[in-house]
């Protein structure tokens, strides 16, 4: 658990980042996810690129295994919340 806490602050994710990423592990597309943030598909498409250096990742699939091996992302739905629109919120039981 240390070493995810580690990397997690080394990686330094943007509260926004950390929302792209659950998306994009929840299998939504850029422009769902534009939809669903109020933001442009080439700001969701920045916002991959980023993760991608981040991650130091050849691809979101490496991004989307990183967060998961090192605790990022959890293996459960997150008993978190993030600022999403209710209609993504009611999915999930926060």
């Amino acid at each position: 658990m240390r070493n995810s806490l580690q990397y997690e602050n080394r990686l330094q994710l943007t509260k926004r980042e950390k929302e792209v990423l659950y998306l994009i592990a929840e299998e939504y597309t850029n422009k769902e996810i534009a939809k669903l943030l109020y933001i442009s598909q080439n700001t969701v498409d920045t916002y991959r690129k980023s993760l991608l250096l981040k991650f130091s990742a050849r691809n979101i699939a490496g991004v989307i295994r990183r967060s998961f091996e090192n605790g990022i992302l959890p293996v459960k739905k997150p008993n978190f919340k993030f600022d999403l629109p209710p209609q993504i919120l009611k999915r999930f039981s926060f």
